[in-house]
């Protein structure tokens, strides 16, 4: 006897409730002693192929555990220029915690819903990942607005050679799936390499008006 139950008839998950808050806290303080173990085995791995990856997905961790559930405001909207800017500034901690290299993040106002605040906050940390892996000493990301759009766009001020800028590598292809979960697309520079990410600004619900 089949006891499923019509996917209508299923009651939205309440986040506000203390059982599914007591739930996410605790995932996400897994996922940072995750990244923890992550950034250890990358200090002793043999290889540095093998420790790039590693920083990589410590990076990539820290996109996921950046949203506190009680930072959504009553609409349902967060901030999402501060939770991206403290983000930029966690990733690039990350990579260069002497801040030797000029590397800025700026993001417009910008309120949005908690899911696509997340997934900008994975297309974020991918561009960022870009530019630590690239070698580059100066560059920058900025998210603004674009008419009906929403641009992530990226600028090297100094030209070096990509380490990911082929069609294929796993950052590149995580851009572009990132883009088109939001009904965008990323778009290439001349080396092939994604220069930014175009999403419509009412199918994410974002809102500048703030």
């Amino acid at each position: 006897m089949d006891t499923t139950e019509p996917a209508a008839s299923i009651a939205p998950l309440d986040r506000q409730s203390p059982a599914v808050a007591s739930l996410i806290h605790q995932f996400r303080n897994q996922l940072q002693t995750m990244a923890s173990l992550v950034s250890l085995a990358a200090q002793r791995a043999p290889a540095e192929e093998s420790r790039a990856a590693l920083e990589d997905l410590r990076a990539r961790m820290e996109a996921l555990t950046i949203i506190q559930p009680e930072e959504s405001a009553s609409d349902g909207l967060l901030a999402a220029d501060r939770v991206l800017t403290l983000l930029g500034h966690r990733i690039c901690q990350l990579y260069d915690p002497d801040g030797r290299r000029r590397v800025g993040v700026k993001i417009c106002p910008l309120q949005a819903p908690p899911r696509q605040t997340g997934v900008l906050a994975q297309i974020v940390t991918e561009l960022l990942i870009k530019i630590y892996r690239s070698g580059a000493d100066e560059a920058e990301i900025v998210l603004a607005e674009d008419g009906e759009f929403l641009a992530i766009g990226l600028t090297k001020r100094e030209n070096a050679g990509e380490s990911d800028a082929a069609s294929g590598s796993l950052g590149e292809l995580l851009l572009e799936g990132l883009a088109r979960s939001l009904g965008g697309a990323a778009v290439r520079g001349g080396d092939g390499g994604v220069r930014r990410v175009s999403v419509p600004r009412e199918a994410i619900g974002v809102d500048f008006t703030r």
